[in-house]
């Protein structure tokens, strides 16, 4: 894990003028894309209806978890 976090190719290096040693800041999305592999696999729907498209109303009625 601390090679994955530490890695300069999935890190924001820090800024030419930057003073401090600071180090790498890990790209976490990069790291999860690239390196883990990984994807979301959770969707919820807002109503039986709900094609995903951006919409007014309450989010709390949710019928599933997919």
């Amino acid at each position: 894990m601390r090679a994955i976090l530490s890695n300069p190719i999935t890190g924001t290096l820090p800024a030419a003028t930057e003073a401090t040693q600071i180090g790498v800041l890990p790209n976490l999305r990069l790291i999860i894309d690239t390196v883990l592999n990984l994807s979301p696999d959770v969707y919820i729907r807002d109503n039986a209806a709900d094609t995903g498209e951006p919409h007014t109303g309450s989010i709390s009625s949710s019928p599933d978890i997919i």
